[in-house]
């Protein structure tokens, strides 16, 4: 229990060092969301939702001769 809680504080201090300095983010894509992601605190931005209304079509490539 108490080892929770130290790991909430330190995760905290994690983040607002993070913020002093500029987080580290990384762009992260999920099924129907895309979103930045802090690689040293994992500080999750609220991201895009993404719909596909639409399949993609993959079209045939040919060569010109």
């Amino acid at each position: 229990m108490i080892w929770n809680s130290l790991r909430r504080v330190v995760d905290a201090v994690r983040q607002r060092i993070d913020c002093l300095f500029g987080h580290t983010d990384t762009l992260c894509f999920e099924r129907e969301r895309i979103y930045l992601r802090c690689g040293h605190c994992g500080r999750e931005t609220v991201g895009w939702h993404v719909e596909l209304k639409q399949p993609i079509r993959v079209l045939p490539f040919r060569r010109r001769a």
